[in-house]
């Protein structure tokens, strides 16, 4: 803790935090889509890029992925792009 009562973080500290958390998601959307539930993930993210790449490495092979960006002007979501392909599409 530093002078204030806050406890001070290393970038090991936030390092092994993004991982776990990259790590539970991928756990939990690896379980839906096993049961058979998820045919297409649509991703709102408002994370730091470094963990959007851990949660993307987690999930890469699932099915397929859309990306949305917020667009502030319009205050609404607009889809990116489309990554892999929906489970049982050809």
């Amino acid at each position: 803790m530093d002078s204030t009562g806050l406890i001070e973080y290393t970038t090991q500290d936030w390092a092994l935090q993004a991982l776990a958390m990259s790590l539970q998601i991928g756990k939990e959307l690896r379980s839906l889509y096993g049961q058979g539930g998820v045919t297409h993930i649509h991703l709102f993210a408002a994370v730091p890029a470094a963990l959007a790449v851990l949660i993307g490495h987690q999930i890469n092979a699932m099915s397929a992925i859309t990306l949305y960006h917020f667009m502030e002007k319009d205050r609404l979501y607009v889809a990116v792009c489309t990554l892999g392909k929906q489970k049982g599409a050809v």
